[in-house]
């Protein structure tokens, strides 16, 4: 197993106690052109694994090759390594970055797991194409990717719902919480290089993150009024979502739009990525203070069940948390969960919103922690069989079918439906209440 695997799995079992315990990670993989030699390696290891074996840590030789130390903090052992790290490599770096970098838990957790996720993302499989293209070409054909495309078949919709248990035991309720707009990667990649795949390309889409905010931020204001999917004039009694960049949130664009939902609906909330708070944590409170003026709710997304543990991501004060299910928190040992749950009761599951809720097993965990407002393709399910029931067209439609229109924001797949109102509406329910079109 890469040490990739192995760091995580050490950063898991410590959760359960992370006070006293740091990491350090020496960058071998910025060392000035050709890279490191055989002897760095060799040297760094002797210098951590001595520290290690006198700081009950471990290190972990990462396939990029950085090496880490996880260790505990209060022990003297350990306390001159970064110096140690800095003098020997320091002056070999061809980078503006740092070569040592150090995280104390819990304080700098969010960081420490921000590093090791995108250690884990290099670990996917390369691409099988021959001739990749350069980076730069790559921002370029993104880039025109973005402006090419038609409105409804980059910008895609998903509900989400508040699910509450109803009496006796009969099931759940169910109404809609809000909808939220986001780029379709697979319509950017369908016009791209076959060899470039954006999702497994991150440091990419944090490239392009501003381009595709502004896209997405000029169709809206484009289409108000215009009756269509992504007219948001109409959906006044539904809040929306938008998943912005940090420098998406301060442009100009998000502030046109944010003034324009001030007179006509909807409520908005505004989504951040809690990787990029913790890479640049001045300009996050800049952009959330301006999301704030701008009468938007500020929700801090991408925090994983980790993050929750080591990190503390609510101390942020967003309005809302988006915690991503995964299925290895149903597989975490009993004292893992009993800690999970303490951390989400800390946060507040009234303030939680369980994404990527894609399993019966996502939702009852969700449930039964106090988490009440949930998306994913399971709720996509469930609304679809909602749909379903009221439709007299259902015979002639499948339950996949139903939840595929109802992301799409126009094109053949929408044209489809024989119940548009019913479609946007989400919910029977929503469409006789008056808050679906």
């Amino acid at each position: 197993m890469p040490g990739e695997r192995h760091l995580v799995a050490a950063i898991e079992r410590v959760l359960r106690a992370p006070h006293g315990w740091s990491a350090v990670a020496l960058h071998l993989s910025r060392l000035a052109a050709p890279g490191p030699r055989p002897h760095h390696r060799r040297i760094a290891r002797a210098v951590m694994q001595d520290a290690a074996q006198r700081s009950d840590g471990q290190i972990f030789a990462l396939r990029n090759g950085d090496v880490v130390l996880l260790h505990r903090d209060r022990l003297a052992a350990a306390a001159a390594v970064p110096e140690t790290l800095r003098r020997l490599f320091g002056g070999d770096v061809d980078s503006p970055a740092p070569v040592v970098s150090e995280w104390r838990l819990p304080h700098a957790g969010a960081a420490l797991l921000s590093y090791t996720a995108e250690r884990i993302a290099e670990l996917e499989p390369a691409n099988d194409g021959k001739g990749e293209a350069p980076p730069a070409l790559a921002v370029d054909s993104v880039g025109a990717a973005v402006v090419a495309a038609r409105p409804h078949d980059l910008v895609r919709r998903q509900a989400a719902v508040l699910l509450e248990p109803a009496s006796a035991g009969a099931g759940v309720t169910m109404r809609l919480c809000y909808r939220e707009l986001t780029c379709s990667l697979a319509a950017l990649e369908a016009q791209t290089e076959p060899a470039l795949r954006l999702g497994q390309d991150r440091a990419l889409l944090r490239h392009l993150g501003p381009t595709l905010d502004g896209r997405m931020l000029r169709i809206l204001l484009d289409e108000r009024g215009g009756g269509t999917p992504l007219d948001t004039v109409g959906d006044a009694g539904l809040a929306l979502h938008l998943n912005l960049s940090v420098p998406g949130a301060l442009s100009d664009a998000f502030a046109a739009f944010a003034e324009a939902c001030r007179g006509a609906g909807p409520a908005l909330g505004v989504e951040l990525a809690l990787v990029e708070a913790v890479a640049d944590p001045a300009a996050f409170a800049f952009a959330a203070a301006r999301v704030r003026r701008a009468g938007a709710r500020l929700i801090l997304d991408g925090v994983s069940h980790l993050a929750l543990l080591l990190a503390r991501p609510a101390a942020l004060r967003a309005d809302l948390l988006k915690l991503d299910w995964s299925p290895g928190i149903a597989e975490l040992r009993a004292e893992d969960r009993a800690e999970l749950a303490r951390a989400i009761a800390e946060a507040d599951p009234a303030r939680l919103i369980l994404h990527r809720a894609d399993s019966e097993t996502a939702i009852r965990w969700g449930l039964a922690l106090g988490v009440r407002c949930f998306q994913g393709y399971h709720i996509d399910q469930m609304l679809a069989a909602r749909r379903m029931l009221a439709c007299p067209g259902a015979p002639a439609c499948t339950l996949r079918q139903c939840a595929e229109r109802a992301g799409a924001t126009g094109g053949a797949v929408r044209a489809e439906c024989t119940n548009l109102p019913l479609l946007d509406a989400g919910l029977p329910a929503a469409l006789a209440a008056g808050t679906g079109r």
